[in-house]
């Protein structure tokens, strides 16, 4: 399943852990950089960085294509 999930804070990472050992394909998008590397060093996950409500970026993730978008911010 092709999930993108809006946030990096605690509770967005929490959920793409768990989902990408599930073998989901998870995108994560947010706009920390520092959070991003961290997700991107230790999930099997596709991180952009960006603002999740533009609509050029959820494009970019592939939203179109998407099966689930969890807005995790805050």
């Amino acid at each position: 399943m092709k999930i993108i999930i809006i946030g990096d804070g605690k509770v967005g990472y929490s959920l793409a852990e768990q989902l990408s050992q599930e073998d989901n394909d998870v995108t994560i998008i947010d706009k920390d950089p520092e959070a991003l590397r961290k997700a991107n060093e230790n999930l099997d996950v596709l991180c952009i960085r960006g603002n999740g409500v533009s609509a050029k970026i959820l494009f970019e993730a592939g939203i179109d294509k998407t099966d689930v978008l969890i807005a995790a911010t805050a």
